[in-house]
This record gives C-alpha cells, sequence and structure tokens, in this order.
C-alpha cells in the first residue's frame, strides 16, 4: 500500500485477501518499528545469541482523534434502504448507550431515524440532499446556516400569477422549518403597473401587499432581487403574493442556502 500525504488515516487490516477498513481517524502520532528475534541456548557457539530464522516482531503504535465507523453499515449510512437521486436526507448522530459508541446515519426522517441495534439515542444534526446522480450535492456549512456552492434557481415564470397568495418550495430541508435564505423578485414586461410582492412565512397572517409593506417592487423587466431571509413551512415552503397581475407579470426565486437550528 502506498503512502499518502496528510493527517487523515483510514486504519485497515489485512483479512488473507484483502485489507478492511476499520476506522478512521485524524493522527497525531504514528510509529512502526520491526525487528528480528534472536535467542541464547546450550549449543551457540561461546554462547552468543543467534538470530532466530524467519522469526520477527513488528510494532505499530498510533494515537489520533476522530470519528469511527461501525463495524456494519446500513446501506452506506442509511437507517433503511439505499440512496436515492435528487432526494434529501436529514443526517442524525446516534448513541448506543451501553458501550458509548457513538456514529452517524442519514435518514428519510427528520424526527423519527430507524436506529441499529442497541442505539438509542439520536439527535438530528444536519440535512443534505443527493444531485440526479446519487451524489450529494456541494454546500458549506458555518454552525447553523447552509450555503449551496451554488444558487439553485428554484422558480422562474412569467404570465398572471394572479394577486392571491402563492406557495412556492426552495430548496431547502423537507420535513422541519427553516429560514431560508434566499433572492427573488418581481418583473413586468407589459409596464401596465407596477407591482409590489410580499414574501412571507406560510405560518403568518395572508397578508395583501402594498408599496408600503412590500419587499421588492417590479416596475421594468430589470426590477432589482431582493435579499430575503423567510422561515418555511416543513414542505419547504414560502407564500408569495403580488399586488398586480396580467400577461407580463413573472417571478424569479434561487436560493442560497438556509438556517437550521438542528434540534437545539
Amino acid at each position: 500500500m502506498g503512502a499518502q500525504k496528510g493527517k487523515d488515516l483510514l486504519v485497515k487490516m489485512y483479512d488473507g485477501a484483502s485489507y478492511v477498513t476499520v476506522a478512521g481517524l485524524r493522527s497525531r502520532k504514528i510509529a512502526f518499528n520491526a525487528e528480528l528475534v534472536d535467542v541464547t541456548h546450550a549449543e551457540s557457539v561461546d554462547r552468543w545469541r543467534e538470530l532466530l530464522a524467519g522469526a520477527g516482531v513488528k510494532r505499530a503504535s498510533l494515537s489520533g482523534r476522530g470519528l469511527f465507523r461501525r463495524q456494519q453499515h446500513h446501506g452506506a449510512d442509511r437507517d433503511t434502504g439505499s440512496i436515492a437521486n435528487a432526494t434529501w436526507y436529514h443526517v442524525h448522530l446516534v448513541k448506543r448507550p451501553d458501550t458509548g459508541a457513538v456514529d452517524v446515519l442519514i435518514s428519510l426522517s427528520a424526527t423519527a431515524p430507524t436506529l441499529p441495534t442497541n442505539y438509542t439515542l439520536s439527535r438530528r444534526i444536519g440535512a443534505m440532499k443527493t444531485d440526479g446522480s446519487a451524489k450529494w450535492m456541494k454546500f458549506v456549512q458555518d454552525g447553523d446556516t447552509f450555503m449551496w456552492d451554488v444558487p439553485a434557481s428554484d422558480f422562474i415564470g412569467l404570465g398572471n400569477p394572479g394577486t392571491s397568495a402563492i406557495l412556492r418550495a426552495l430548496s431547502v430541508p423537507p420535513g422541519i422549518n427553516v429560514t431560508a435564505i434566499f433572492h427573488a423578485r418581481c418583473y413586468t414586461t407589459t409596464l401596465a403597473s407596477a407591482v409590489a410582492t410580499l414574501f412571507t412565512d406560510p405560518a403568518a397572517t395572508d397578508t395583501a401587499p402594498d408599496f408600503n409593506n412590500a419587499q421588492q417592487i417590479g416596475n421594468t423587466t430589470l426590477s432589482p432581487f431582493a435579499n430575503l431571509r423567510i422561515r418555511t413551512d416543513t414542505s419547504r415552503q414560502i407564500r408569495v403574493r403580488s399586488s398586480f397581475s396580467d400577461s407580463g407579470v413573472g417571478f424569479t426565486l434561487a436560493t442560497d442556502g438556509w438556517v437550521d437550528p438542528r434540534g437545539k
């Protein structure tokens, strides 16, 4: 096995056929030593020690810190089933009280993951989404704030959205309430009237927008974006409502990230 740079290590054991990963950790100190075995017996010349043919001792010492994996993984860390395409998963820290072992699993459920045998404690610590090839989509985390590597374009639509409230889903985790971080605008191509748009939490009172309470006002095709933070419902939705509608009125919504209290 070739050496690699860095302190992050996988600990592997040889089972006679292949190397099996048993743990992963970040090393603090690592040392290897090998020596031959010498012996003294009654027939040794002048009682000098002699090397015992084919015998030797190899030692390795390793200290570090990090997250060790279970002996048995449940579907690549899924609690049940396999990883699906374009799907949200919640990340749970789990603990087995009788041994103190701590591990991580992912689940479709935000509140009730299927725990491995003898693991009885869990806490949700975040959420992730796969792309169309079941690969994790990249994000940057700073505490409870998660930002997409590339903003997600969630809605682009033109033509008579109406003046009643509309629920729009954003690219944030389902099953929980989070604060969506997004930019949005309403614009008009007909220039028939300026449009006041109000973006609100679906749990709040549905309010008609006007030019005093709206977060964004559009009166051209180049109307500016508003940078907003709005609490979602558990279906990832926010409420959008405009003061005017015709065939030239359109919306654009793009999600930058979200704030997730993660069970705190």
